[in-house]
């Protein structure tokens, strides 16, 4: 397994969280864009994301984060 870190501008005011979903880039997770908040809601996203990679119920809904909410 590769990790990958890296700083992002926070895109349309929401954090992006949750399954790239393109053939291109099988298996990866995203868990970006909490600009200067990051220490703060770092732990709850964390939730979330294992929650959505384990594929058990989220502990709140996930959609409104989601990467391809912004399209192709």
């Amino acid at each position: 397994m590769e990790r990958y870190a890296a700083l992002f501008r926070q895109r349309g005011g929401r954090l992006l969280l949750g399954a790239e979903a393109e053939a291109r880039h099988p298996g990866l997770w995203i868990n970006c864009g909490h600009g200067h908040q990051g220490f703060t809601l770092g732990s709850a996203s964390a939730r979330l994301l294992v929650d959505l990679i384990e594929g058990g119920t989220p502990y709140t809904e996930a959609a409104a984060f989601a990467p391809l909410r912004f399209g192709r």
